[in-house]
């Protein structure tokens, strides 16, 4: 009997979440400098959310959301990709906005989750 990718990636989920775990802390480490000149600032979800968002100009009658839906199975750099303008398209760009804050007052800054952790 075959197993399929996706059900070998369960029976070794460990390793995978391990694997992970240190890629994104090595993320962290590497964005450390930007951060503590306060030029950038970090969070964490506890959740993935179903899209990544782009926002330029926020508020400004030019501004910009670059709407990207996370998708099964495909690259990063194929997922679709569409662009809300306050001008025009005001009812979406204000709701994608709203998701944006939403998501921010949720997520937790990187110190105060590796202090929960203990890790700091």
């Amino acid at each position: 009997m075959a197993a399929s990718p996706e059900l070998l990636e369960l029976l070794h989920g460990a390793d995978t979440i391990q694997s992970r775990k240190r890629d994104f802390e090595a993320v962290i480490e590497r964005l450390h400098p930007i951060i503590e000149t306060g030029n950038a600032e970090l969070r964490l979800l506890s959740i993935v959310p179903p899209f990544s968002l782009l926002i330029i100009d926020v508020g400004k009658p030019d501004g910009k959301v670059q709407v990207s839906p996370y998708s099964y199975r495909i690259d990063s750099s194929d997922r679709p990709h569409f662009v809300l303008r306050n001008s025009t398209d005001k009812h979406w760009y204000d709701f994608f906005v709203e998701q944006f804050d939403k998501l921010w007052i949720d997520a937790k800054a990187v110190k105060q989750q590796q202090k929960e952790r203990g890790t700091l």
